[in-house]
């Protein structure tokens, strides 16, 4: 499974399939950049994480919690590590089922997977003509590319604005005294 995804090395570097995953979305874009003509799209994530995903993580979950082991503490307190491995590739491999792209097939593409939070969302203009320039050609039709660069910086904003409807609400929380994640210097914490 992990030869099929690009590791992050700093440099955004172009695979033959590219999702742009937004954390606070329930959507996410897919650049597919196989055959002659690249193609975006929107995938829906209840569509990559249906029942037969949650049926398939709870067994895997199941088998990992009562495995047999020599060190069951050290097996406990390892465990979120291993859960985080095990929905990652899960995961993964839902959206190359959803994608119709079998782990069996000869010749595999290079996925990329990009998460589009953070510091990506800070200079939408800046951020989608950096992310057209690398993951297009030249040779793609100006329209075409309009279109995609439309798309990726509507999703850029979406993304945004849930993220500072967040950061709002956690701001009113904790002035609100309803937030354990603030106190004030004279609030006296059990």
């Amino acid at each position: 499974m992990e030869e099929l995804f690009e590791h992050g090395s700093g440099e955004l570097s172009r695979g033959d399939v590219n999702l742009l995953l937004f954390p606070h979305l329930k959507e996410f874009l897919v650049i597919d950049l196989r055959g002659d003509h690249p193609s975006v799209y929107v995938v829906h994530a209840d569509d990559v994480f249906d029942r037969d995903f949650f049926n398939h993580l709870e067994h895997e979950f199941s088998k990992m919690l009562k495995e047999e082991t020599e060190y069951p503490f050290s097996h406990l307190m390892g465990i979120s590590m291993q859960v985080e491995e095990l929905i990652r590739d899960l995961g993964m491999m839902a959206v190359l089922k959803q994608l119709k792209i079998s782990e069996s097939d000869d010749e595999q593409p290079l996925v990329a997977v990009f998460i589009m939070g953070g510091s990506a969302l800070l200079s939408t203009d800046n951020g989608v003509g950096y992310i057209m320039s690398s993951l297009f050609d030249e040779a793609i039709d100006s329209a075409l590319r309009a279109s995609y660069s439309a798309l990726i910086s509507q999703f850029m904003s979406r993304e945004q604005q849930v993220v500072e409807g967040l950061e709002r609400s956690e701001l009113r929380e904790a002035l609100e005294d309803e937030s354990p994640n603030f106190f004030t210097l004279w609030q006296q914490r059990n």
